[in-house]
């Protein structure tokens, strides 16, 4: 991870890290802070990425807390976005969804024949 990436987790981390001590001593507990925290975090990551996006950052996160060693949050996949990701666009080539007068209906069928040839 780059140096100026490792700094903006590092502030982000501590920013939230101030919230959470602030909303301690305005009398809510760790389980409300954090239980709402992690819903409104996933529900708006929904709708920027979609509800996959949010089991997937989920499954991630509950995985690395099981292994029961340093979490390093930056290897979650979504904590970055990927910079250099190439869209792929598929072409058809042709009107191949058209009927053909000349092409039978089992034209794209596959026939298995289970049959012992012995």
């Amino acid at each position: 991870m780059s140096e100026d990436l490792h700094k903006q987790a590092n502030e982000l981390a501590w920013s939230y890290r101030r919230y959470f001590d602030k909303m301690i001593d305005r009398g809510f507990t760790p389980g409300q802070i954090a239980i709402t925290s992690i819903m409104l975090s996933v529900s708006q990551y929904n709708i920027v990425k979609g509800v996959g996006a949010g089991i997937a950052v989920l499954t991630a996160c509950l995985n690395s807390i099981m292994e029961q060693d340093e979490i390093d949050i930056t290897k979650i996949s979504g904590y970055y976005d990927k910079q250099n990701e190439k869209e792929i666009t598929f072409e058809v080539d042709g009107n191949w969804l058209d009927s053909d007068d000349n092409e039978d209906s089992t034209d794209n069928v596959i026939h298995v024949d289970f049959k012992d040839k012995d």
